[in-house]
């Protein structure tokens, strides 16, 4: 498999956490980052303007970043970017993924590059959220210890991973519930396998399933699932050591219960 490559935009590269877990998992070799002197003059300035950086941190900071990441550094022509049919001001972000050859345009601006201006150059706009969790689910062992190692690294002050995730959950709430519940949503797989393998209907495709009022958990042959009934898609489905997951801090809540009612209604029976 080739290693992903993503442009990443001047609005992921601003905020301190969601751009060093980017960058942490660049380090790793999860994916080739992809940005240009504009991208990047643009993060820094702002950065400055808004008294987040002094001048002189953000020229380091600059100089550090372009010396980690060699190979990320893209000059697109004008010419490029003047042909683009996305929002004007972020025609050079389409520009740097062309001439980057870049897959993904890393950006919480997704409506500054619609479908229709993005798809005719095989392109695809996703949110720092979206890309994180896109990462963890291709290698959710990889992203964990990138997790653990930029806790590790915040020592002023110092910072438990669970902090580090709570602060994550502002901007990256799905990719930090993930990595929050990695080993839970295992566990849980394996209670509604059981469950629902002793008190499951059997539908018409084969699929075993229990509904309740707001939830329907399911097994296939592949399989094991939750499907939220008021969005109607699935928030959780693992197939083999793939794992897809949306539970949210609400539906966690319910599951953990859920868990342990299963745990003492088995405590129960054994006695």
């Amino acid at each position: 498999m080739s290693r992903i490559s993503a442009v990443l935009d001047s609005c992921v590269l601003y905020p301190f956490y969601v751009r060093d877990t980017l960058l942490c998992a660049a380090e790793e070799g999860l994916y080739q980052p992809i940005w240009s002197e504009k991208i990047f003059s643009d993060a820094t300035s702002n950065l400055v303007k808004d008294g987040r950086m002094s001048l002189e941190k953000a020229t380091s900071f600059e100089n550090k970043i372009k010396k980690a990441f060699p190979e990320a550094m893209v000059s697109p022509p004008d010419e490029l970017a003047q042909i683009m049919t996305n929002s004007p001001e972020d025609r050079h972000v389409m520009a740097c993924a062309v001439f980057g050859e870049a897959e993904i345009i890393v950006t919480d601006n997704l409506r500054d590059f619609q479908p229709k201006d993005i798809e005719l150059w095989h392109k695809k706009a996703m949110s720092a959220d979206n890309f994180l969790t896109y990462l963890y689910e291709l290698f959710p062992d990889q992203m964990i210890k990138v997790v653990h190692r930029q806790a590790k690294a915040k020592t002023k002050p110092p910072t438990t991973i669970s902090e580090l995730l709570d602060i994550l959950d502002r901007s990256t709430s799905n990719f930090a519930n993930n990595i929050r519940y990695h080993e839970k949503k295992w566990e849980l797989a394996k209670v509604i396998q059981k469950v629902v393998h002793i008190f499951g209907r059997e539908s018409s495709d084969g699929k075993k399933y229990l509904e309740g009022n707001q939830y329907c958990i399911w097994i296939d042959k592949q399989s094991v699932g939750i499907t939220s009934k008021s969005c109607g898609r699935d928030i959780l489905r693992i197939c083999g050591k793939q794992a897809n997951s949306y539970l949210a801090l609400k539906d966690m809540i319910i599951f953990e219960k859920f868990m342990k009612e299963v745990e003492s209604s088995e405590c129960k029976v054994e006695r």
